[in-house]
């Protein structure tokens, strides 16, 4: 509670800096000992899960509906690389501005009509057990869509292209209908 209070002092854009710090060293230490934590239930193992704007969200349909707004039936799924979190995907509104940095997430939904989501994963468990669990959480994901899911389009960075690739075999050989 004392934690709460001293952080809802901080200024908005600290606070997202700290959040930011956060997650990264949990993606970094799940990329060193991520099995290990996962073995041991530590916490700190990062549980593979959908974010958007960097909120993790129930695969309910009435909660995303309420989290998204406006929900499409076009998804665009990233997939972030080793030792990060989603974050990566997300620049800082300034670097936006400057014109140093794009939000690809935001430049799909602008122009093409996507809605972007955006994978959180434990990088220090195999790939496969990954792209397992990701094709688990692609089907949850599809029946718990607020409405028909017309297209789904998975964007994956280094390591993540590979875990997209595994569930996208595993879904293949399970004949999953996403």
């Amino acid at each position: 509670r004392v934690r709460a209070q001293a952080e809802s002092a901080l200024p908005a854009e600290l606070r997202a800096g700290l959040g930011a710090v956060a997650d990264g060293a949990q993606g970094a230490l799940n990329a060193v000992v991520g099995d290990f934590l996962k073995t041991r239930g530590n916490g700190l193992a990062i549980d593979l899960g959908f974010f958007h704007d960097g909120v993790p969200l129930r695969l309910e349909s009435a909660t995303l509906a309420a989290a998204l707004g406006t929900v499409t039936p076009k998804l665009a799924v990233f997939v972030h690389g080793l030792g990060c979190t989603e974050s990566v995907f997300h620049p800082s509104l300034r670097a936006i501005e400057e014109g140093k940095q794009v939000d690809y997430g935001a430049l799909l939904s602008a122009r093409h009509g996507f809605t972007a989501l955006h994978v959180r994963y434990n990088t220090g468990l195999h790939v496969s057990q990954n792209g397992r669990e990701l094709a688990n959480k692609l089907d949850e994901l599809v029946a718990a869509w607020p409405g028909e899911v017309q297209q789904l389009v998975l964007i994956g960075h280094s390591m993540g292209g590979l875990v997209c690739r595994s569930a996208v075999h595993y879904a293949a050989a399970d004949a999953r209908s996403f």
